[in-house]
């Protein structure tokens, strides 16, 4: 009889403490970690650890037996813990690991840790300086949080993490100066989010990212470039660069050939987007905005196709749309507003072949509708120039006028009358040429000027 009493008390000690191993376990004092390997007697949890307290935990010593969680680690609101010595053992997390507003200066006892399999949540722990105890973590099954860690400069540690399953975001980190220790990860498979770091300098630590669905790279005052993207070739839904107050340049862009959406945006000193010269197509919408210093749209020449719609707004001087020669293939609104130096806009009329919802409003005069635009442009074959390559002054004229082609270098200059017959030729010595026609009748005539293959045409009035 003793000895079935025994068994059953066994038992019952037995299966209470792996009912207890099985469920949400919340350790609130120092006292419960210190004690929970004799509370609770397991290596692996099968549900969610959370450690939670605001100046009671100092550490985690007393947590060496846990290798494994199957529900989610949470440590959250320890404002007295500095490190997380106690968890040495713990090899892997199938759920979350959510580590907010601690007193950590450090990941220190993490560093057996190889994969997460939901969500990294690394959230407003102001005193962190170092992740490198997370040297052996290779995978994250869904998103990453690195985000409002104030005191936080740089990520090595990360070195081996390969893949994010979701959405990797690096938010509001002011002093993160670059992403060195980001050299393994190839694969993002939702969204990258670089956003309000405000002395990130520099994206290198990316360059073998070759993957991922969408990029915001948005309000990071002090960086000027875009190198260490180099290794990615596509973006299948959204490509965002805007609000970087001091970027120049989209160096780092070069080997993008399709995205899903462009959208460059209020980057008050961008003056080139050279940084595009290999992107091919865009299957939506392409978006440039608030781009004060924009000259031209010069670095999207091998642009062929624009699947939905093309927003060219608010760009203070923008001169010429030069640079979108080549998309002629535009399936659906075109809005061209509020531009005030956009004078050259002769790409528009390629695009009149495949919509007519064109919008022009608030540019120079030139640029503000299709009769405007077709009389200051010439087209010949494919090619579109504008008349603002040369300047024929006065005209009308009484056969006595100047040829001012100073923004162009053209070798010959020919002159024909309303019957197409050659009156005067010559070579163009000089951007600035007398022509004499005053030995003509008055009428009509054309100047065409030639170099190469480009050509352009204008009509002179002899009264």
């Amino acid at each position: 009889m003793k000895k079935l009493i025994f068994f059953i008390a066994i038992f019952f000690q037995f299966t209470t403490i792996y009912g207890q191993c099985n469920e949400e376990i919340e350790l609130e004092t120092q006292s419960d970690v210190f004690f929970f390997e004799q509370n609770y007697a397991c290596t692996t949890l099968e549900g969610t650890l959370i450690i939670e307290s605001a100046n009671e935990i100092m550490n985690l010593l007393g947590l060496e037996s846990i290798t494994h969680i199957e529900g989610d680690l949470i440590i959250q609101n320890n404002d007295v813990l500095t490190s997380l010595y106690g968890l040495d053992n713990l090899a892997s997390i199938a759920g979350d690991l959510i580590i907010h507003t601690n007193g950590l200066t450090s990941f220190s006892g993490l560093s057996n840790l190889t994969s997460v399999g939901k969500d990294l949540m690394i959230i407003n722990n102001v005193n962190l300086q170092s992740v490198e105890a997370l040297e052996n973590l290779t995978s994250i099954g869904a998103d990453c949080r690195i985000t409002h860690n104030e005191s936080l400069p740089i990520l090595s540690g990360l070195e081996n993490l390969t893949s994010i399953g979701g959405s990797f975001i690096i938010d509001n980190n002011n002093a993160l100066t670059n992403l060195l220790g980001l050299e393994s990860l190839n694969i993002v498979r939702e969204e990258l989010e670089i956003t309000n770091n405000w002395y990130l300098e520099s994206l290198s630590g990316l360059e073998n990212l070759n993957t991922t669905r969408e990029i915001v790279i948005f309000n990071n005052p002090v960086l000027t470039d875009l190198s260490g993207l180099d290794n990615l070739t596509s973006v299948e839904f959204l490509l965002r660069i805007s609000s970087n107050q001091n970027l120049n340049s989209l160096a780092g862009l070069e080997s993008i050939t399709d995205v899903g959406m462009l959208m460059i945006g209020a980057n008050p000193y961008l003056s080139s987007l050279e940084g595009l010269a290999n992107l091919r197509s865009i299957e939506n919408n392409l978006s440039i905005f608030w781009n004060d210093t924009l000259t031209s749209l010069s670095g999207l020449e091998n642009l062929t196709s624009i699947g939905e719609h093309i927003y060219i707004q608010k760009n203070s001087s923008l001169i010429s749309l030069s640079g979108l020669e080549n998309a002629t293939d535009v399936d659906n609104i075109v809005r061209v507003i509020d531009n005030p130096m956009l004078e050259d806009c002769c790409v528009i009329l390629s695009f009149m072949e495949h919509t007519n919802a064109i919008t022009l409003e608030n540019n120079l005069n030139e640029c503000n509708s299709i009769e405007n635009i077709t009389e200051y442009c010439v087209i010949l074959g494919n090619e579109m120039t504008s008349h603002r390559t040369l300047t024929l002054y006065p005209n009308p004229n009484n056969g006595s006028f100047n040829l001012n082609a100073s923004h162009q270098d053209w070798d010959t200059f020919s002159i024909q009358n309303s019957l197409g017959q050659v009156i005067l030729e010559g070579t163009l010595n000089s951007d600035l040429t007398m022509i004499d026609l005053t030995k003509q009748s008055k009428g009509f005539y054309f100047i065409t000027l030639q170099k190469d293959d480009r050509v352009v045409v204008d009509k002179i009035v002899v009264r």
